[in-house]
Formats: structure tokens, C-alpha cells, sequence
């Protein structure tokens, strides 16, 4: 590792912001793509933290017609090493990631929940936090010959791990994209309540879903278990529960 990450992004960051602040029309803009976010319940920090990071890393500017970082990288006076560092950003991810080992304070070996690709990365503070087994929705950039985490990252309730690979494995077979954006993000967010939280039915559904089961195989397993219900005494419950 010949340079220090951490003080490379902080410069990054610095540099980056100073570039959108001292364009007023491009603060406008961030303003009217916080409203992808207005119905979550989050810090407002962090959502505009998230919105930052998916316009400077991910979006195309309707103002620069073009995406905030090649911009700024044509019109820097940056030496070639360090332009050629923030460009490989560009190659970075903000995916839904679920932790499969933690070296704390170090790094994580991450499985891309998106496409089922495993990274091992470089970092200090988010594996402090992060639990084994736990999902969060983080970015993820190429730094010289390793990678890193950087911005804002959401770790979601272990309970919702289950839920959250159904909702990834939904993802990967209609094709999305494995840059998230902020409309992505939400749909995530508002798909993954706590296992504890869903009705009977729908955890059933779930664990079927996650186990392999197609929706045709899980509905004829819930018929089946339905007629075998009514043909029995005492099981009126079981029975309301399956027609629910």
C-alpha cells in the first residue's frame, strides 16, 4: 500500500466537494434527487450523503450532461498518478453486500448479493461494526491494487439477512443493475422489514423462496397443506392461515 487511503479520500472528498459546492445548479440538482429519499426513515445527513455518493460515483448530470467525476477529472490540474486513481472509482460498486468473515479493524471478505461476487476488502472502521452474517448496502472502490469501503454505508438488522437474499436473488434474475440507485435503494429498504415482523404466510413464503423453491412449487405446497388441514379436525387455524 503505497499511499494512505484514508488521506487519499479525505483529499478526494475535499476536492470533489469543493467542485459541485462552487456550482449552485448542481446543488439544485442533488436537492431534487433527495426526493427519491423523502419517505425513509434515516438521518437527513444520510440521505444526502447517499444521494452524493451515487451522483459523484454512479449518475449522469442532467446540468454537466455527463457524470460529476469525469468532469471534474477533465478539468483538474491533478497529476496523471492521482487522476488515474479517482477514475478507477468509477468501477466501484454501491451494492447490497452481506459479510461472510471479519478481521476487525482491518477488513472483510463481502459477497456481492447482486451478482454473487466475493471481494476481499480493505478497512478500518465499517468492520468494527459489522456482524458476520449481516447485510449492508455499501460502496465499494478499487484503491491501487486492493479495494476499499468508503461513504456512507447502512447495515440492516441481521434478522432481515434472510430477506434481503430473497430480495438479491429477485434482482439477479430480472437482470438490475449492480450499481444501486437512490430508487433501487428504497425499494431494498421498503422490501426488507424484520423477519419477526412478517405475517405467518409471507415468512413461510420467504423461507421457501430463499431455500430454492419457485412461487409455483410454493403455492402448491401451501394448496396441499391447506386440503390436509381441512380433512382434519382442530385444524381450522392452520386452514385460515393458508387461505390468508
Amino acid at each position: 500500500m503505497s499511499r494512505d487511503y484514508q488521506h487519499e479520500m479525505d483529499l478526494f472528498y475535499s476536492r470533489i466537494g469543493k467542485f459541485i459546492s462552487d456550482r449552485p445548479e448542481l446543488i439544485s440538482e442533488l436537492d431534487q434527487k433527495l426526493n427519491f429519499f423523502a419517505p425513509l426513515q434515516m438521518p437527513d445527513k444520510d440521505k444526502r450523503m447517499l444521494v452524493l455518493d451515487w451522483f459523484v460515483f454512479d449518475a449522469k448530470s442532467k446540468v454537466l450532461r455527463s457524470n460529476p467525476l469525469d468532469v471534474f477529472l477533465k478539468e483538474s490540474d491533478l497529476d496523471e498518478e492521482t487522476k488515474q486513481l479517482y477514475q478507477n472509482f468509477r468501477q466501484g460498486k454501491f451494492s447490497l453486500f452481506e459479510a461472510k468473515a471479519i478481521k476487525t479493524g482491518k477488513g472483510m471478505i463481502l459477497i456481492n448479493l447482486l451478482d454473487n461476487q466475493e471481494h476481499q476488502v480493505f478497512d478500518v472502521s465499517a468492520s468494527k461494526t459489522v456482524q458476520k452474517g449481516q447485510c449492508c448496502l455499501l460502496r465499494m472502490l478499487p484503491f491501487e491494487d486492493y479495494f476499499i469501503l468508503t461513504g456512507v454505508g447502512y447495515p440492516f438488522p441481521s434478522s432481515s439477512t434472510p430477506a434481503l437474499r430473497v430480495i438479491a436473488k429477485n434482482m439477479r434474475e430480472f437482470r438490475r443493475p449492480v450499481h444501486l440507485s437512490p430508487l433501487q435503494v428504497c425499494e431494498i429498504m421498503f422490501a426488507a422489514p424484520k423477519r419477526e415482523q412478517l405475517p405467518v404466510r409471507e415468512r413461510f413464503e420467504l423461507i421457501c423462496r430463499e431455500h430454492g423453491l419457485s412461487a409455483d412449487e410454493v403455492r402448491e405446497f401451501v394448496d396441499e397443506m391447506r386440503q390436509k388441514a381441512l380433512q382434519k379436525e382442530g385444524n381450522d387455524g392452520l386452514a385460515a392461515i393458508s387461505f390468508s
